[in-house]
């Protein structure tokens, strides 16, 4: 006996699987790290060098140690530390507001930073929560505010 049911042919035209997705963060507690994230690997005649989250993970135990110890940084990238807190295994480190630091606040017209510290925020967060809020999430410049003022922030 003849079927009952008259299947479909497939698709002419499927449709492509994306090529390239995009990379999603990697969340631990408060902390949060994006492969792609660069960090200050060297200074270099006419510029810096710079390396990713993602290269540093691939990187074995001992270097990874050596390198997240580095102290370089600038107003566009962070130290490996900051940029890369899961790799360097630092989150949850420094879980305190730095009252003598400053955070870039703002970039003025001719490229100097306007900074502010956590008291500041502090009182920002007291009065204009959101504009406080926005502010934390700022990434103007190195040092961000979240990484000063982690507690304000609660960024961890």
């Amino acid at each position: 006996t003849p079927s009952p049911v008259n299947p479909t042919k497939s698709p002419v035209n499927p449709t492509p699987a994306p090529v390239s997705p995009t990379a999603s963060p990697v969340k631990i507690g408060g902390c949060e790290e994006v492969g792609k994230t660069k960090w200050l690997y060297k200074f270099k005649p006419g510029g810096v060098k710079t390396k990713s989250c993602k290269w540093l993970k691939n990187k074995n135990s001992k270097k990874i140690t050596r390198l997240c110890k580095s102290k370089k940084s600038n107003t566009k990238f962070d130290t490996p530390k900051q940029a890369c807190p899961i790799t360097c295994y630092t989150c949850g480190d420094n879980c305190d507001d730095d009252q003598e630091a400053k955070f870039v606040f703002k970039l003025t017209k001719n490229g100097e930073g306007s900074y502010k510290n956590c008291g500041w925020l502090k009182k920002k967060m007291t009065r204009k929560k959101k504009q406080a809020i926005k502010i934390c999430k700022n990434k103007t410049a190195p040092p961000s505010p979240a990484k000063i003022c982690p507690i304000t922030c609660a960024a961890c």
